[in-house]
């Protein structure tokens, strides 16, 4: 997170100058989604948290099997006064991992669904020049001949905008290459340890799960690791799809603009050149992250679980 912090103040400094009163009405929408999901995702880790604690106990009651985890201790936990100190440290310890890690994850997120927002601005502002240039087309043809500076001033305002959305969509490319740089290794990481930790979860539940209790526990861990991971593919693959929708916003455009100077058009041309290639963000490299790889990590998993299934029933 100290990493990509200085991501954050550079975000805000490339996108003010491009944001205007209708794009800050369209922001302050979505932040507020984008608010009400990051509270839903940490109320999430919380009751798994609480889950994870709460499970054993009511399995095993006031003994040591009844502590979230295994532990070595100089002292016997079954008077309540030594197993209720002892099981409320295991649970600040357990609210503290849960609660710190997807506060972290809520950050990286939040950056990209802000890099996703200003894709949406973006192409709001292509539409809207395309509806400019048609108005502007149709004005010119019912205007007379003779108003050639209206004409001038029109392609300068043209250019002027349109001079504004490319600057705009390459300091979208260029954060979006800075937040890769920055997640790319920990994600590559954290999806390697989750894809393991959710094949060892499943053997756990399938083997030594002998009680609801049980399976319950193995559960809420297990929901914990698919939710980080499913966070930061559902909004990589959002990212993905609304660059992908630049590029026909963008196609639609040049279509619009008829009558007007052909070095616009070629800047449209290039611009969708570039869009055709979606931005997204990847695992050090090695994967998108999209919902797609997402369903492979999981398939990868759930082989490895059959293999240990299989030795261990051998």
């Amino acid at each position: 997170m100290n990493v990509a912090r200085p991501l954050c103040g550079q975000m805000d400094s490339d996108f003010g100058e491009f944001v205007t009163r209708r794009d800050a009405t369209l922001l302050r929408v979505r932040g507020r989604s984008q608010r009400r999901f990051v509270g839903a995702y940490l109320c999430f880790g919380v009751a798994a948290g609480v889950g994870w604690d709460v499970f054993p106990v009511v399995r095993y009651g006031v003994s040591g099997d009844g502590l979230p985890f295994h532990m070595a201790l100089p002292y016997s936990v079954d008077q309540p006064l030594a197993f209720a100190a002892t099981w409320f440290y295991c649970f600040c310890m357990t609210m503290h991992v849960a609660v710190v890690t997807m506060v972290f994850d809520s950050y990286n997120i939040s950056l990209m669904a802000h890099l996703r927002q200003q894709l949406i601005v973006l192409s709001s502002n292509v539409l809207a020049l395309a509806e400019e240039g048609r108005h502007e087309s149709m004005s010119l043809v019912e205007s007379s001949p003779t108003s050639n500076s209206s004409v001038r001033v029109d392609n300068a305002r043209i250019r002027y905008r349109l001079r504004s959305i490319i600057r705009h969509h390459q300091a979208i490319i260029r954060n979006v290459e800075s937040l890769e740089k920055c997640l790319g290794g920990m994600l590559l990481g954290q999806s390697l340890s989750i894809g393991a930790s959710i094949c060892f979860q499943l053997f756990q539940l399938a083997t030594s799960a002998e009680s609801l209790a049980e399976a319950g526990k193995f559960g809420c861990y297990l929901s914990v690791m698919l939710a980080q991971l499913f966070v930061y593919c559902w909004f990589g693959d959002e990212l993905i799809t609304e660059s992908e929708n630049v590029s026909t916003v963008v196609y639609s455009t040049v279509t619009s603009l008829q009558g007007y100077p052909v070095s616009l058009k070629r800047s449209l041309l290039l611009m969708m050149t570039r869009a055709q290639r979606p931005l997204h963000i990847t695992a050090a490299g090695f994967f998108d992250l999209s919902r797609e790889s997402f369903v492979k990590v999981l398939n990868v998993s759930y082989s490895f679980f059959a293999i240990l299934r299989n030795f261990k029933e051998e």
